[in-house]
């Protein structure tokens, strides 16, 4: 081979990409012009270098902002844990507002650490109020009696919702410094074991399926192509407006009563948020 034909291999191996402008994240969209320069592999991008998840949650965080829904703890929860991982200015505001608006609000601590603790009852109650208050222990006092409800949720074999919300005490005492014995914090691993195996078993949207998904991806190890699996799942099931819709909820029984597993929009987008923001870090 001639020199002039080495010279035309070196620059042709240069305009493919070999000392090219750099591509971080492997999507064939420079880093110069790349809009999501960390785009998950195995996903598809658009001209801007960004993938489907990314884009669903770009337009779910708009589109949670517009809707307005204020001083649902459980979202604004969501929104909170969304923010450490991807923030935005929008997103901050909407926490931002929604707590001043919130003011005082029974469990606004899980959410604000420098809110007061609420007072608990003597008498939790029976059914659906007993584990409307066991779930707001975290934030309560006294601290002593707070543990004891804990405990008391914790120790019961849940399913469904029942088993979400006995992970998410025991993250919310951890978050708003309620000091758990370890034999109750513990439990943690057999509760996320447990989720995951639910999920597995019933993989249609629903927004029990964007709980389990966001508590996986947030506090769990599950394996990357079942997570993709989920993710693309997830991404389908968003509507026109960004939004996604709850459907019908399984419900939950607890103390002997079954309760409605209806929930809010905001409460199931902002699920939604929180398993995308996950799965992208």
């Amino acid at each position: 081979m001639s020199w002039l034909g080495a010279i035309l291999l070196l620059a042709l191996a240069c305009y493919d990409g070999g000392f090219g402008d750099p591509d971080g994240d492997g999507d064939s969209v420079s880093d110069v012009e790349d809009r999501c320069p960390r785009s998950p592999a195995g996903f598809e991008v658009d001209v801007a270098g960004c993938s489907p998840p990314e884009i669903a949650l770009g337009r779910g965080r708009d589109a949670l902002v517009a809707l307005g829904e204020r001083c649902r703890i459980g979202t604004l929860w969501a929104v909170r844990e969304v923010l450490e991982l991807r923030p935005t200015e929008s997103l901050r505001d909407y926490l931002r507002g929604s707590l001043e608006d919130c003011g005082a609000r029974a469990g606004v601590r899980i959410v604000d650490p420098e809110a007061p603790r609420l007072q608990l009852p003597e008498n939790p109650g029976r059914g659906v109020v007993r584990f409307a208050n066991f779930v707001r222990a975290p934030a309560g006092a006294p601290e002593y009696r707070a543990v004891r409800w804990i405990d008391e949720l914790t120790s019961v074999s849940g399913t469904g919702y029942l088993l979400t919300h006995q992970l998410l005490v025991l993250v919310w005492s951890d978050d708003t410094g309620l000091e758990l014995p370890e034999h109750i914090a513990r439990r943690s691993g057999s509760f996320l074991a447990a989720i995951l195996r639910e999920q597995r078993a019933d993989p249609l949207f629903s927004d029990l399926f964007a709980e389990r998904l966001a508590i996986l991806l947030r506090y769990g190890q599950p394996d990357r192509e079942e997570s993709e699996t989920w993710i693309r799942t997830l991404v389908d099931a968003q509507n026109q407006q960004g939004l996604w819709e709850p459907g019908a909820g399984p419900g939950f029984e607890f103390d002997g009563v079954r309760g409605a597993g209806t929930q809010p929009t905001s409460h199931t987008t902002s699920l939604a948020l929180l398993a995308l923001a996950g799965f992208l870090e």
